[in-house]
């Protein structure tokens, strides 16, 4: 049993781990609870205990672009990317993505 924990615990560490339904069910409950929190704003805004002007005005995470599709994965990364995961469809590892249901079609 200590073998399949082992093992697990790799899987969370490693930067390149397989898309499941797992990781689909992530994202959708990560876009629900951001989703949830924008309401919640919304309702703050409405009631007058948020002007608009009292966020920051910061446009956030933006993609990575050493991670860009069709570019060859970064030197840095060579060594880190399992052999057995070619042809194999992979999690996101920019983390701009980590709330968003994207398609990449080859």
């Amino acid at each position: 049993m200590s073998e399949n924990s082992d093992s697990v615990s790799e899987e969370e560490r490693s930067l390149f781990r397989p898309f499941t339904r797992e990781s689909l069910a992530a994202i959708e409950a990560r876009i629900a609870e951001e989703h949830a929190k924008q309401k919640e704003l919304e309702k703050k805004r409405a009631e007058g205990e948020v002007r608009y002007d009292d966020e920051d005005e910061d446009e956030g995470p933006q993609p990575d672009p050493m991670l860009e599709q069709g570019a060859p994965i970064p030197v840095r990364l060579h060594n880190e990317f399992p052999p057995e995961l070619a042809s194999t469809p992979l999690e996101d590892i920019d983390s701009f993505y980590h709330n968003q249901r994207v398609s990449v079609f080859c």
